[in-house]
């Protein structure tokens, strides 16, 4: 797994990123609902769900641009491709150019974002954190906690609650908390982290 993408509005993971592998030649986007089970060592997909088949997570395509177009993203450029035009059986074809902008689109939900493993996590005031490891979820794909790995070297990981999540951003997440506040969390431990879950 690449990525989790999330819905930072609803705070709910809608797909993961698979990345490209022997068995995958480019990355693939799953959504949650073709997973059956999931463990820190392995996905399980529902029965009949092949990763193949699932549509690529970056596409690129050209598009023609008119005379009103402002042109691509940033990195995208426009160039100038030449097109066949044949006419009917026996008549000579034709060439002409016409500018085309090379367009990338990600296969996720409009608003939703595709965060990355390392991200950096900022506390209030941009003050460092550390880096996100992972997302917790329910069931359901609503996300509960991140787990970070401290800047303080002398710490492990923390799960920190999300709701005091502020913003996200596909290589950032803001916290609306001071340090004293992460300070108070005690250490992630998984096992007893989920014990604590199933009873509280």
């Amino acid at each position: 797994v690449d990525r989790i993408v999330i819905d930072p509005i609803t705070r709910t993971v809608t797909h993961i990123v698979v990345r490209k592998g022997v068995f995958l030649p480019e990355d693939k986007v799953i959504p949650v609902e073709g997973i059956a089970t999931a463990t820190e060592e392995r996905i399980n997909l529902t029965r009949g769900n092949h990763p193949e088949e699932f549509p690529l997570f970056i596409e690129r395509h050209y598009v023609k641009v008119d005379d009103t177009d402002q042109g691509g993203d940033e990195g995208e450029g426009t160039v100038t491709a030449p097109f066949v035009w044949y006419g009917p059986y026996g008549l000579t074809s034709s060439m002409f150019e016409s500018s085309m902008r090379l367009v990338t689109e990600k296969n996720i939900p409009d608003r939703a974002i595709a965060l990355e493993p390392g991200a950096s996590v900022c506390g209030i005031g941009r003050a460092e954190v550390g880096t996100l490891d992972e997302v917790i979820t329910t069931e359901t794909g609503h996300a509960t906690h991140i787990v970070v790995t401290m800047s303080d070297p002398s710490l492990d990981r923390k799960a920190i609650p999300m709701h005091w999540v502020d913003d996200i951003a596909e290589n950032e997440i803001h916290l609306g908390v001071t340090q004293w506040m992460i300070d108070t969390i005690e250490l992630y431990d998984p096992h007893d982290f989920d014990a604590r879950l199933n009873t509280g």
